[in-house]
């Protein structure tokens, strides 16, 4: 049953970054199957930085030249911060959730500026909020923020402002209240396989294009776990274990199980019909050599080419057979 409750997603993006984000493609459907109502305002294809991400990487001899213009696609030639005051004003959303990384944050808080006659409550969440807390919460133009995941805060966000209760007490939130900031503890994390499948239908159809070998494929990004095994110093995994791992909240990281991961790309593949698969792994490989064989006899289902990432030290002979 459809609510009259509105939630905008703002994704402010690096330029041209196509790579679509896991985060707001689980917590659409999320608030999608309690009857919630969702659409998304992103910055991808408005021009604002001298080279587009995938563009650097062309520089470094990381990809080959490609161009976007042969799948039509082109920067918007309109006014970012405009475009977002009438997104806002056509839609009249009753809760506005940005997510935000560091090298975007500056940005985020400048569309988050336009807007603040609207007086619509937001919510800040993301990987930069989580590690820098006081200095998202200290900004005027943020209500509240998610720390750590936020598939059951923001469904019962949603929940309680729609039913017009109080919201202020909800773990993983921090929320401005009378002046003051109610800091709320970290949540349970979820069980992977409960959540519901990823939907990209908030994003445009030319969002999952990527650049591949010099050429631009429709590629799907399935989440197989969270979270990472290793303990690399730049790496935000380990931080977000250790935080995890300290309150309580449970193991962060988590694999779907091969059933899950199957069912959902054959429900994916169907739906949106991609030429490549990206596997969202943080390291693919740091598996049993029983449970890739597993996964690979399986994948044989699915059949379309992959792309993956993992560490030098989880390459093995046999490991790369069996991807082979």
């Amino acid at each position: 049953m459809s609510k009259d409750f509105k939630v905008l997603f703002i994704y402010p993006n690096t330029e041209m970054a196509t790579l679509v984000p896991i985060n707001l493609s689980i917590l659409a459907p999320c608030l999608k199957e309690r009857g919630f109502q969702v659409d998304l305002f992103d910055t991808t294809y408005y021009h604002w930085e001298e080279i587009g991400f995938e563009q650097k990487k062309v520089e470094l001899l990381q990809l080959k030249p490609f161009s976007y213009e042969e799948k039509g696609v082109y920067f918007k030639n309109t006014d970012i911060f405009d475009d977002l005051r009438k997104k806002v004003a056509e839609y009249m959303p009753d809760l506005i959730a940005i997510t935000l990384v560091e090298d975007t944050y500056e940005l985020g808080m400048s569309l988050l500026s336009a807007i603040r006659d609207y007086n619509t409550p937001v919510i800040a969440g993301g990987v930069f909020v989580t590690f820098c807390k006081e200095d998202v919460i200290g900004n005027d133009d943020v209500d509240m923020i998610c720390i750590g995941e936020g598939e059951g805060a923001l469904v019962e966000l949603c929940e309680k402002m729609y039913q017009k209760e109080d919201y202020s007490t909800i773990q993983n939130l921090w929320v401005k209240k009378d002046g003051m900031i109610v800091r709320n503890p970290i949540r349970k994390l979820a069980d992977l396989d409960k959540l519901p499948f990823l939907d990209y239908d908030i994003f445009e159809a030319k969002r999952l294009f990527m650049p591949m070998y010099g050429k631009i494929y429709t590629m799907l990004h399935v989440e197989m776990d969270r979270g990472c095994p290793y303990d690399c110093t730049y790496c935000e995994a380990p931080h977000l274990r250790s935080l995890f791992d300290e309150t309580g909240a449970g193991r962060y990281y988590r694999r779907k199980s091969v059933d899950r991961i199957m069912n959902e790309l054959h429900f994916l593949v169907k739906k949106y019909k991609p030429d490549y698969i990206n596997f969202n792994s943080e390291s693919f490989l740091a598996k049993s050599v029983k449970l890739l064989k597993e996964f690979a006899e399986r994948y044989k289902e699915i059949g379309i080419p992959f792309w993956c990432q993992s560490r030098p030290e989880t390459v093995t002979e046999d490991k790369i057979r069996i991807l082979k």
